[in-house]
């Protein structure tokens, strides 16, 4: 088997979105945990999910660029391959996030809003 000592412009690329990738999956439980807590108590939270969503994003775009340089070189990167395939579960978990925090949200309101109307309630027994 001959090895080819042509450089890979891809290597590097790929490398940085396989450890991005590889943080954004890991990270994921905890953000959508914060963020999902945040949402429910306080009605944020979104903020955070919308954020972590780009930083997935960010690591599949670079997963895939590595991928592509690559490829044009005539190399493989199988870090690459596996950053863009880590990413794009990163990715849809970031939305499930999004979504999450959404609900949570929405509960928050109407819990808040129920709250109101039975202080409202008893105001006007009160008078």
């Amino acid at each position: 088997m001959e090895q080819s000592n042509t450089p890979n412009p891809g290597k590097g690329l790929g490398l940085t979105g396989f450890i991005l990738a590889l943080v954004a999956l890991i990270g994921g439980g905890i953000v959508w945990f914060v963020a999902v807590a945040d949402a429910g108590f306080n009605g944020g939270g979104m903020g955070l999910a919308i954020g972590w969503a780009v930083y997935c994003v960010i690591a599949t775009v670079l997963s895939f660029m590595g991928m592509n340089k690559s490829k044009a070189a005539g190399q493989k990167n199988g870090l690459a391959l596996g950053g863009l395939i880590i990413g794009i579960i990163a990715v849809v978990t970031a939305v499930t996030t999004i979504w999450s925090v959404h609900t949570a949200q929405g509960m928050h309101n109407d819990a808040a809003d129920a709250l109101d109307a039975i202080g409202n309630m008893l105001d006007t027994m009160q008078h």
